[in-house]
């Protein structure tokens, strides 16, 4: 019994998932009929009955996400369906047509077919009389609009179980015409499933007797081919093995001639690889010794540049003290220059005070007496001034004499100094050319060395060459003992294959 029941539930779940589905639209639409209804009518309960219809819908809402259509899912949606028509008559409190929106109940309890479980339609119905009793004895205004009676409650109460037990019937009749459905529709997918494995089994037994057939055939068709392709083959192998020992024979003799050819070459290569080995052993020993001369050159020319980096730098010392010379015979013509000033100055000093002498004994002889001593030292004044203006004179002279061998002396050191400059001018350019000669030199050694290494591997290939040919040689003689083998297997192939062909032809 739970087995029919599941299979009845399983059968029924895609009716009822649609249902559910087509009753959380027509849920919402009442939802959002609530405002404009009761904006329409100028109820003063708008607000409150859109905010109990929000809570009404928390649970079917909660449901359908869910993805649940069980037993408990289908009674929330039930209640559901069924407070939305007490919330309308709640809405229509007071208006002429609030006695109509009973209707609305049955409109409700109508939908629940989509379920196609009785239970929440017995607990709609249930709600809906008990809602109607209750509120007949504790709100009477809140159902039914000018006269109230409770015959009139327990005749609302009596259709509703009318309609209860019609929808029953209905949900019965539609819960078995789909379970009748659901296991003819198996029992049609079994059928087919037998049938396709009847075909299946059908196709593959004729296929069999095809192929047997066939096989049959063929065995048959072989057999009279095979006899004519045992003549056949016979003839096509002794054409074919008669021709590939012919080529056998051939190939063999080719062979030992290009080996016997093979073999004078490498003996020719032998004797040019001996004398190339010989060819570069003296070429080793030539170029091994322009090496040591390069490097022997090379030493020469460093040495030499040495030595005229060594006069470049006396001749560069020499210049520097030279010239330090200049500045000091400068500084004495200056200094010269300023006795002679002085010179000239007690010069002048002696002249005055020679006039200044003549003067005094002029005053003195005219004094006469008493002016007499003052005469002497006049006198003496101009003994002295006379003096001191002769020694001045000739020291002026001596002056001069040591200014022109300051002259000649700077003239000469100047001379000096281009003579040095010219010759550290020369060592910087000796110096440079041994240098290049140096740089030359050292580059030939290089390229020495390397020709060498190139000879020395030459001579090495040379002798890899040798034993190559010599190798070669040796190859060329197994060569022709390969061929002459060769030649004998092709006989005695030959003969093998006259044996089998006469047994093939026997057969």
């Amino acid at each position: 019994m739970k087995t029919d029941h599941n299979s009845k539930d399983e059968a029924l779940a895609p009716l009822r998932a649609i249902g559910l589905k087509v009753m959380m639209a027509f849920l919402y639409a009442n939802v959002f009929m609530i405002v404009p209804v009761g904006l329409a009518l100028g109820s003063s309960e708008t607000w409150i009955t859109f905010a109990l219809a929000l809570v009404t819908m928390i649970a079917p809402t909660w449901c359908y996400v869910a993805g649940r259509s069980d037993q408990a899912a289908r009674i929330v949606f039930g209640i559901a369906l069924t407070l939305f028509p007490i919330l309308f008559v709640y809405l229509f409190r007071g208006n002429v047509w609030q006695m109509d929106m009973h209707m609305y109940f049955f409109v409700c309890l109508s939908f629940m077919v989509l379920m196609c479980d009785p239970r929440p339609v017995i607990i709609s119905a249930t709600i809906t009389v008990l809602h109607h009793l209750s509120l007949h004895f504790l709100a009477p205004g809140w159902v039914f609009f000018g006269a109230e009676s409770i015959a009139r409650v327990l005749l609302h109460g009596f259709l509703v179980g009318c309609e209860v037990v019609i929808l029953f019937v209905a949900i019965r009749l539609i819960g078995d015409l789909t379970l009748r459905s659901d296991d003819a529709r198996h029992e049609a997918e079994a059928a087919r499933s037998r049938a396709e494995e009847a075909l299946a089994l059908s196709k593959a037994a004729e296929e069999r007797a095809e192929r047997e057939y066939r096989d049959r055939l063929a065995e048959a068709a072989r057999k009279a081919e095979s006899d004519k392709r045992h003549r056949v083959t016979a003839e096509e192998i002794d054409t074919s093995i008669g021709v590939l020992i012919g080529d056998l024979r051939n190939v063999a003799d080719e062979v030992a001639r290009q080996a016997t050819d093979i073999t004078g070459i490498s003996r020719a290569l032998v004797g040019e690889a001996s004398a190339l080995r010989e060819s570069s052993e003296e070429a080793v020993g030539s170029i091994i010794n322009m090496v040591t001369d390069a490097e022997g050159l090379a030493g020469s020319i460093q040495h030499v540049g040495r030595n005229a980096q060594s006069a470049q730098n006396v001749a560069q010392a020499a210049a520097s003290s030279i010239a330090t010379l200049s500045p000091g015979i400068q500084k004495l013509a200056h200094e010269i220059d300023a006795a002679r000033s002085i010179l000239q100055l007690v010069s002048e000093i002696a002249n005055q005070s020679k006039l200044l002498a003549l003067n005094a004994a002029t005053e003195a002889a005219r004094s006469g007496e008493a002016g007499r001593g003052f005469s002497v030292v006049a006198a003496e004044m101009k003994q002295m001034s006379t003096a001191t203006a002769r020694a001045a004179g000739e020291i002026s002279a001596k002056l001069t004499g040591i200014i022109e061998a300051t002259s000649a002396f700077r003239v000469q050191i100047d001379g000096t100094i281009a003579h040095v400059d010219q010759i550290t001018t020369s060592s910087s350019a000796i110096t440079t050319a041994v240098e290049q000669q140096r740089l030359a030199t050292e580059a030939i050694a290089t390229c020495m060395n390397s020709v060498r290494s190139k000879v020395a591997e030459t001579d090495t290939r040379s002798r890899k060459f040798t034993d190559v040919a010599a190798e070669n040689r040796a190859i060329a003689d197994s060569a022709i003992n390969l061929a002459s083998q060769l030649t004998d297997r092709a006989e005695a192939l030959n003969r093998r294959m006259e044996g089998l062909l006469a047994e093939l032809r026997a057969a």
